[in-house]
């Protein structure tokens, strides 16, 4: 061997063993994508029609690749460590925004995370939940700090049963926490209104099953254009009567 020769470092070894892709597997699944395990390898459901399959084996590589709905397969490449595993990995998952999780019963913390996952780099400017109350509050602010935060003028829409564990201190300590000094809080006229969404800016409506004052529940959360939730919220807040 020349001197020069031992100057130049040793190649590393491959050191992306299955442990190693089932823990990155798990966090893309904290962050709210639909990852399943099918046998050996790893699947991330990007959308209807992307799936993107990691194949881990011991000798510490893992092998990347992308199907689609119509059968076509593509190799992205072999991943010998967790960075160019990363470098393979998120490019395609940040083309491919998330726009719906799965909530799930006994994972409050988890699904808070989720549903904040959804408002992106956007703004709250109003929720429609007819049994928000103070528990729905604590719940709200908790996936506003994970968010963006909210608008000044922030409008909160309960209803009748949920007024009922509302307080005007813990209405204002929220408001004022959030700084949206011209945030107010109305009351559903109509008994039936029971659709729970988020309305954010950038025309962006948030939905999900369960009320905020219990969100673990295994229901779903997803995206969609703000039109008709928007025009549905103006209608009822227009009628609604206002909080004290």
């Amino acid at each position: 061997m020349s001197q020069d020769d031992a100057l130049l470092p040793p190649l590393s070894p491959p050191s992306l063993f299955p442990p190693d892709v089932r823990g990155y597997a798990i966090e893309k699944r904290n962050e709210g994508w639909d990852v399943r395990k099918d046998g050996d390898r790893f699947v991330i459901q990007i959308n209807e029609m992307l799936q993107v399959i990691l194949s881990p084996d011991e000798s510490g590589v893992c092998r990347v690749a992308t199907v689609y709905a119509t059968g076509i397969t593509s190799t992205q490449g072999r991943a010998s460590n967790m960075r160019q595993l990363e470098a393979m990995v998120e490019p395609m998952l940040g083309q491919h925004p998330i726009t719906s999780v799965e909530l799930k019963r006994g994972e409050p913390a988890t699904d808070r995370e989720k549903i904040s996952i959804l408002f992106g780099s956007a703004k709250l400017e109003a929720v429609h939940d007819p049994f928000l109350d103070n528990k729905g509050l604590a719940t709200l602010l908790s996936i506003l700090k994970l968010a963006n935060g909210a608008v000044p003028n922030l409008r909160l829409m309960t209803g009748v049963k949920g007024v009922k564990g509302l307080t005007l201190d813990f209405v204002t300590s929220f408001l004022s926490e959030l700084d949206c000094s011209a945030g107010q809080v109305r009351i559903s006229s109509d008994p039936e209104a029971h659709r729970r969404f988020y309305l954010l800016t950038g025309g962006t409506s948030v939905r999900q099953g369960p009320s905020l004052n219990k969100v673990d529940k295994n229901e779903v959360a997803d995206t969609h254009s703000d039109r008709d939730d928007r025009e549905f919220f103006n209608q009822h807040w227009k009628s609604g009567k206002p909080y004290k």
